[in-house]
Parts: C-alpha cells; sequence; structure tokens
C-alpha cells in the first residue's frame, strides 16, 4: 500500500470507533516522529500533517505528536490549514520536565541500589539524586544513559567504584551527551586496544540497529549478520557484545537475553554518524544500507536454491554485489 492507502486506512479505522460513542475522546499518541529516516521525514510529515484535516469531522479525537523541531516537520505542520492544530514547545529546562526526570533518577537508582546491595547503606541519598538531575538538565535520555552507566559498572567493579562514578558524573562537561557517550567510549574500548575485528564487529552491529526499519532481537540480528572474523571462524556472540554495551542500547535493567531488542536513541546515532569521534567508532550509514542490502539477498539465496553468490561478504571491505544463478 501506498502512504496515502495507509494513511486512509488509518483513518478509516479510528473513525469507526469516534463514530460508535462521540461522547468519549479517542486519543492517539505518535512518538518520536523525527525519528523517521531523514529520507522520508518531509513526507510522512506532510501525510502526518493532513490528518488532522481528516478528522475535521470527529471532534472527540485528538492527536498529539511528539518532536524534535526539525524544519522538515514544522514546515509541514504549520501549512496545515486546520485552526484545531496548536503546537506547543516543552523546554527541558521547564519545572515539570526537570521533575519528572528528577523523579525517574529516584525510581532508577533506587532499583540499581537494591541489585547491587547498596540499600542498607542509604543510597541514593538525596544529594546524588539532586546532583544528577541537575547535570540531566530536564533530558530523559541523559538520565537514563547516566543510569546504565552506574549500573555497568557495578555490575562490573562492585560498590567500592560508585563514588568515583559519581564524581566523575558531576563533572561540568558532562552535561553534555556527547561528553557521556564518550566517557562509556573510553570505558568500554581503552586506547590500547587495537584489535581492529572488535571495531568491525561495533560498526558493523551498530550500523545494522540503526538502519533496520524493524528493530530485531538479538537472535535475529545473530542470524541475519552471521558474524565471522573469517569464513570458517566461530560466529560472533551477539547477545554478549550487546551486552557489553547495554549501556548504549538496552534502556532497562533486565538481563539481557535472546530476545532482547537492541535499540539506538537518535542522540546515540548522531553522535556514531558524526565526524567528532575515532574513525575505529564511527558508522557510514550509506555503508550500513548496502551491507543489509547484501546480507538480505545472501539469505534470500538460502531460501531459493536458483539464486547464488558470486561472493558473500565476510569483512565490510569485502562487500561485492550478489548475482541470479
Amino acid at each position: 500500500a501506498t502512504p496515502e492507502e495507509a494513511a486512509k486506512s488509518f483513518v478509516d479505522l479510528v473513525g469507526k470507533v469516534a463514530s460508535s460513542d462521540q461522547t468519549k475522546p479517542v486519543v492517539i499518541l505518535f512518538d518520536g516522529l523525527d525519528e523517521t529516516s531523514r529520507d522520508s521525514l518531509e513526507d510522512t510529515a506532510r501525510i502526518f500533517s493532513q490528518l488532522f484535516t481528516r478528522f475535521r469531522e470527529f471532534p472527540n479525537v485528538k492527536i498529539l505528536i511528539s518532536s524534535r523541531p526539525e524544519d522538515e516537520i514544522l514546515k509541514s505542520f504549520k501549512s496545515t490549514p486546520d485552526k484545531r492544530f496548536v503546537e506547543i514547545l516543552l523546554r527541558t529546562d521547564d519545572p515539570t520536565c526537570l521533575r519528572d526526570v528528577k523523579a525517574f533518577l529516584t525510581q532508577r537508582l533506587q532499583t540499581i541500589a537494591e541489585r547491587h546491595g547498596l540499600s542498607s547503606s542509604g543510597w541514593p541519598d538525596v544529594d546524588d539524586v539532586e546532583k544528577l538531575a541537575i547535570q540531566a538538565s530536564g533530558l530523559f535520555i541523559w538520565a537514563v544513559t547516566a543510569s546504565n552507566y552506574i549500573n555497568a559498572r557495578l555490575r562490573l567493579q562492585g560498590k567500592e567504584i560508585l563514588q568515583t562514578l559519581l564524581n566523575q558524573l558531576d563533572n561540568k562537561a558532562m552535561k553534555e551527551i556527547n561528553s557521556l557517550y564518550r566517557t562509556i567510549f573510553d570505558f568500554l574500548y581503552p586506547e590500547e586496544l587495537e584489535d581492529p575485528w572488535i571495531f568491525e564487529i561495533f560498526r558493523r552491529l551498530i550500523g545494522t540497529i540503526m538502519v533496520l526499519r524493524v528493530p530485531m532481537n538479538i537472535r535475529d540480528l545473530s542470524t541475519l549478520l552471521d558474524l565471522r572474523e573469517m569464513p570458517h571462524s566461530d560466529h560472533v556472540d551477539v547477545r554478549k557484545f550487546v551486552e557489553n554495551l547495554r549501556t548504549l542500547l538496552v534502556s532497562d535493567l533486565d538481563d539481557v537475553t535472546e530476545e532482547t531488542v537492541p535499540r539506538a536513541h537518535k542522540s546515540f546515532f548522531d553522535f556514531i554518524t558524526g565526524d567528532h569521534i575515532p574513525k575505529r567508532f564511527c558508522v557510514d550509514i550509506e555503508t550500513s544500507n548496502a551491507e543489509l542490502a547484501v546480507l538480505c539477498l545472501h539469505h534470500l539465496t538460502l531460501a531459493y536454491p536458483d539464486v547464488h553468490t558470486t561472493h558473500y561478504a565476510s569483512k565490510e571491505s569485502d562487500l561485492k554485489i550478489l548475482s541470479p544463478a
């Protein structure tokens, strides 16, 4: 179906629900519109903006769309003639936002304390929560990433590292999310680590997670990628790799299993594809898209015996085109 046909089906479905009892509100929430692929963001925003006019006959339908104020999105929505469209700018320094982040950190750190036997010592105390909340400056992604970082370091190094971590996170420079990402990278991949295969695994795994249209769990990712240093080597333990990167890829505190679905926040996407990080970490989206296409074609050849590969890429530098038999 075309995007317009999909939108029509959606409007028809919601219209039936809304018309069944117009005394009851029907609330629809779209979260993270700005995380749509950059190539299709303008078209997606245009289709979403048209929903307002299509629901004009259903006053009980309310549509909430959360997004960063990207130009493509603002242009589409500001051109809508529907007067019911209201733009609300939520500032990260708004007292409500700051209060919500502080509440999240309080609960999150209490859970971490219970997991690592720190509750009896009275941690987290009010001062530590307050300091981290100030550093977060209303950004939930900072709070999530910082708390995940604390949990990961405690898991590896024990209680004695806690005060060092808190002092590190309380540094003024750490208020920037990119500084927090760099700190995590420095811990996970120290400068003396030089094995190129480790960084190739990183680029290929992270690149695939970023370009996938539909997120996959670790089991399916492992099957799709079939990462091996050499054609006859054992395959990479993707679950263990994601577990090591859980601070960046897994938002909750649960154990990482084959069913875990790793995801990357938009801010991490911007960080890892930018020019300000070492080349060994930098993910090239065009390369990742091309590699994913090759992998999909390779798996098709396994399903259909009348198609074969001329060469299968074991490394990103070996990418070749597949051809039918």
